[in-house]
């Protein structure tokens, strides 16, 4: 494979994993260490190693063909095109008489304002392409995403948009297609005009109202002047003078072959050279771009794999302990204080997402009353020096400068530098906020890496008050106050006992209304319920879930996913037990069905939501127990539907605490005990149970 088809490779894997997560990649790790190399290198030979996984390299020529078809439907668009200009120009009219300079217009018009245009966007666009080029770009999109929309394919098509269409390589790529169409168009002319030429007599002419030969004549010989210097036969000043038309046409038969050779000159001169010589141009230096192409390594999906692939890279490996081989760290020469930025205590909370995309809740996000300064969120070198900048021109200077994590990211040496830059410029307090909670314990363990990232605001010198963790992905109204709180607000008081209580209510009411086992439409609507108590004001409750729209085509893997939402927060003992795993899994089901309803009413109406409930509980249920089968636990009953709902409202009630605690906080609340679930009775002693144990630990986290 290409060098540069194989950097294709390696950008593709990193837009896959930005979206899908970072993949287990132990084998691919240790191979590209193996074999060595820059970090370039080494990223390349990950790719490789991980292709067969997915078939990445499938995924990509299949959006090459779809480029491929596009180009060549565009192809043919501008031949037809080129036939029918010269055909409607020339068609049949009173005795096969044709106006010259109309003629030129409705041939060459067209095209060499687009070649004037592309030459202006070549010199001062600052590498923009032209208008074909970027339609056969969104065309390719289009087929692509037509014929494949999967995960994989969206990727390629990303990483084959963002090179082949991005930079010196994209713009004489694309720069090269829309030559190539013109000039399909133009050679189209041609055949034609020589076709037309040769099977009719024509008779050129020109006309006029308000001008006369002597306008005429010099334009002719301007027009003329390159087709002559080549040897095409071009029209005298007599030819011209003679070829008015005065509504015969005798007069002007006698010049109709230098006018012809004329039409004949100026469209190769005119049109087919200058395209043929720029496609040429634009092929040599696509050429060239190819081969000097490199991968951005400090894009954030590369800069993290360092520390993997070149543990002992400068610079890097914050994450990994220090044991004496890693450089010691070098601190960023704060300015002088009269140089930095001073906090302003009247000014707005500045918010910077470091390495995060945009979350549930949007960007940036709300801190109660205060007026937030949005820093961005910055992905690169440039998106960080950006940022800086916005800071100091800041007016009024802000009085607290918020730093958005996400906890999937490894905290390496390079992010703890962003800090030291945010420090260099600005004696403004700094905070931390730490993202991503749910989706780190899906991926991994994540006491692991809150510890990480402590570590690393502890070395940054931020105190541990200044750091915590909020979910953007998943917010309530407690955990929007418990953000606005920590920008200085004062917070809102939520009852938060009262509706836990409540909640525990609607589900006692619920079961004195089952007759028989809940199906999964009833218990979705008992989630529902219970997702109604915690929206707070209008607007105000951020779905724990993902809140858009389900739809027929993915309602398997969105069942799926909030399925393992909810799996993941279950404490290791009752991860073990088949029945609370059970619960788990429907508890995060269902409660991905209620924030989406919540959000959209009427998403789920007419969609086989129940037929495909049991099954994504089956599989959430099998990953979780080692891949054995567990059909037993997704059959409808009311212990396993009274669990789920107490499981869910929780989870919802537990939000705005610190990762851990929530897990803490729902351990406690179950108790050790086994309890039976079928009577009202039982049902309701349970509850009051979990209630008052909840309620103790809440005040033990509060003491911590």
């Amino acid at each position: 494979m290409p060098d540069h088809d194989l950097r294709l490779l390696a950008e593709a894997v990193r837009r896959y994993e930005a979206t899908a997560g970072p993949l287990d990649a132990a084998a691919a790790n240790a191979a590209a260490r193996d074999i060595g190399g820059d970090l370039e290198q080494r990223i390349i030979t990950r790719a490789t190693w991980l292709d067969p996984v997915f078939d990445m390299s499938g995924a990509l020529s299949q959006v090459r063909s779809a480029a491929r078809l596009a180009i060549s439907v565009l192809l043919l668009i501008a031949a037809l095109g080129g036939l029918g200009a010269v055909q409607a120009a020339m068609g049949p009219g009173a005795d096969n008489v044709v106006n010259f300079f109309g003629l030129i217009v409705a041939t060459l018009g067209i095209a060499t304002a687009s070649l004037a245009g592309w030459l202006m966007v070549a010199v001062f666009g600052r590498g923009r392409v032209g208008a074909v080029g970027r339609l056969a770009a969104a065309a390719a999109g289009r087929v692509a995403k037509w014929t494949h929309g999967g995960p994989v394919h969206l990727a390629a098509l990303g990483a084959t948009a963002g090179i082949a269409a991005g930079g010196p390589l994209g713009r004489w790529s694309l720069g090269a297609v829309t030559h190539g169409v013109w000039l399909v168009f133009l050679t189209a002319v041609l055949a034609n005009a020589v076709f037309l030429l040769s099977t009719r007599s024509y008779i050129f002419v020109w006309e006029t109202t308000i001008l006369s030969a002597d306008a005429y004549i010099p334009l002719t010989r301007w027009l003329a002047a390159a087709p002559a210097l080549v040897g095409f036969p071009v029209p005298t000043a007599e030819d011209v003078r003679a070829s008015e038309w005065v509504g015969r046409g005798e007069a002007a038969a006698v010049a109709r072959d230098a006018w012809a050779g004329l039409l004949v000159g100026a469209i190769v001169v005119y049109g087919i050279v200058p395209r043929a010589m720029l496609l040429a141009l634009c092929l040599a230096l696509n050429a060239r771009a190819r081969r000097t192409f490199r991968l951005d390594t400090a894009q954030p999906g590369f800069a993290r794999l360092e520390p993997h692939l070149m543990p002992h890279a400068l610079g890097r490996g914050f994450a990994d302990t220090n044991t004496g081989t890693e450089p010691e760290r070098v601190h960023v020469r704060h300015n002088p204080t009269a140089r930095r930025v001073a906090a302003d205590p009247l000014g707005p909370v500045a918010v910077l997402g470091l390495e995060i995309d945009e979350p549930a809740i949007g960007w940036p996000p709300p801190l109660g009353t205060s007026i937030v300064l949005d820093l961005g969120r910055a992905e690169s070198r440039q998106g960080m020096r950006d940022a800086l900048d916005r800071l100091r021109h800041a007016r009024p200077a802000p009085r607290f400068v918020i730093v958005v994590f996400s906890l999937t990211a490894v905290p390496d040496r390079g992010l703890l530098a962003h800090i030291d830059h945010i420090a260099a410029v600005s004696a403004i307090p700094l905070g931390l906020v730490l993202s991503g909670g749910q989706q780190m314990r899906v991926r991994g363990d994540i006491r692991t890496r809150i510890a990480d990232w402590r570590t690393l605001a502890r070395e940054a010198g931020i105190a541990p008050e200044r750091v915590i963790e909020v979910d953007l992905d998943h917010m309530t109204d407690a955990s929007l106050s418990k953000l606005g709180a920590f920008a200085g607000e004062p917070g809102e008081d939520h009852d938060q006992s009262n509706r836990l209580g409540r909640a525990f209510s609607v589900i006692r009411t619920s079961v004195e209304t089952w007759h028989e086992p809940p199906d999964a439409e009833t218990q979705a609507e008992l989630h529902r319920r219970i997702a109604r108590l915690y929206r707070g004001g209008e607007g105000a409750w951020h779905q724990m879930f993902d809140p858009r729209t389900i739809t027929a085509g993915n309602l398997p893997a969105r069942l799926k996913s909030g399925a393992d939402l909810l799996v993941g927060v279950l404490p290791g003992r009752l991860a073990g037990d088949r029945r609370w795993l059970a619960a788990g899994a429907a508890a995060g089901a269902l409660g991905c069905v209620a924030a989406a309803t919540l959000a959209v009413p009427g998403a789920i109406a007419g969609l086989p939501l129940w037929a495909g409930l049991g099954a994504a509980l089956a599989a959430t249920i099998r990953s979780a127990l080692g891949g054995t089968a567990a059909p037993q636990e997704v059959r409808p009953d009311v212990a396993g539907a009274v669990r789920a709902a107490a499981l869910f409202t929780l989870a919802l009630d537990a939000q705005g605490h610190e990762e851990l605690a929530i897990t803490r906080m729902i351990d406690d609340a179950i108790g050790d005990e086994d309890a039976p679930l079928e009577t009202e009775a039982e049902v309701a002693e349970w509850l009051d149970r979990v209630h008052m144990r909840y309620r103790d630990s809440e005040r033990r986290e509060a003491a911590r």
